[in-house]
């Protein structure tokens, strides 16, 4: 599964908001990032290079993501969701599977 990099967000349960606050508090209340999804690796138990977060920094609706993806927050979802059928890993496939990807596509909606 490591290779398809599925798409993920977590969700900001107790455990998260928890999280959050202690690194708010520890930064003097300045909360610079979010991490909203493990990298590819993490995701298949296997180690890896960190996760992926959106910099709160910035006002705006949609944070510049840190790290891996080079995007904002929505491209992410947008590449992820729209190009990718929720595996954006597979974007560095030498072969995709075309057919697969316009099953998981059709009739979605841009955003």
């Amino acid at each position: 599964m490591e290779h398809c990099d599925p798409l993920q967000v977590c969700t900001l349960d107790a455990r998260k908001l928890e999280y959050v606050r202690w690194w708010s508090e520890r930064d003097q209340g300045i909360l610079s990032r979010y991490d909203f999804a493990d990298d590819c690796c993490f995701k298949n138990y296997t180690g890896g290079g960190g996760t992926y977060g959106i910099d709160l920094t910035k006002p705006g609706i949609d944070g510049k993501e840190l790290g891996l993806l080079e995007t904002s927050f929505v491209g992410y979802l947008r590449k992820s969701i729209l190009r990718w059928g929720g595996f954006p890993g597979m974007a560095k496939w030498p072969k995709t599977p075309d057919d697969d990807l316009r099953y998981l596509t059709q009739d979605l909606q841009p955003f």
